[in-house]
């Protein structure tokens, strides 16, 4: 079972995320380490404990060094790749403006029961992301969210079985406007 990545490990995946790739000798460099670390953030970390996360994160895979060029760079792997996505979907909020529009964003879904795992996922998340569960199936949000929903439903894998509409009439719609303190 693979251990929580700490602090230095997730800044230098983030980093590596946004940047693409970065030379070898910036990282061995005494110097470009220091300028690095503090680009990340990990002031006061001592260069040993730098270099171990390192090793951490290309022992696990995501990250991998490369040669392009006759330099040596490094890289995010697949999995890197995969789990920086999958971060990245963990951490998503759905929007909020300053003034509601007064349409509700209905979120439907019937996914096929062979995809459960990913049904559960996407509700859980639709949840933690501000959405407010309607029925077993049906979410509803305040505010535009259509590009958030469809960037997590395909993350999941069950795009095709996702139903986003606005709607200006949702009945009795006072618990969710209290809710949402509208």
């Amino acid at each position: 079972m693979k251990s929580k990545m700490g602090p230095i490990q997730s800044s230098l995946l983030e980093a590596l995320s946004e940047l693409g790739t970065i030379t070898y000798a910036v990282l061995t460099s005494s110097r470009n380490t220091k300028l690095l670390r503090r680009k990340l953030g990990a002031y006061g970390v001592p260069n040993p404990a730098f270099r171990r996360s390192l090793e951490k994160l290309k022992e696990r895979g995501y990250v991998e060094f490369k040669i392009i060029q006759g330099e040596e760079y490094l890289v995010l792997s697949k999995s890197g790749k995969e789990k920086m996505k999958s971060k990245e979907v963990l951490e998503l909020k759905l929007p909020r403006q300053p003034k509601w529009d007064k349409k509700w964003r209905v979120i439907l879904f019937d996914i096929p029961e062979r995809f459960k795992t990913a049904r559960r996922a996407l509700s859980f998340q639709l949840r933690s992301m501000g959405a407010v569960p309607f029925q077993k199936s049906v979410f509803v949000f305040p505010y535009h969210c259509k590009k958030e929903v469809e960037f997590v439903s395909n993350f999941f894998g069950v795009g095709p079985y996702i139903r986003y509409m606005e709607a200006k009439i949702m009945g009795d719609d006072e618990s969710l406007r209290k809710h949402f303190n509208l």
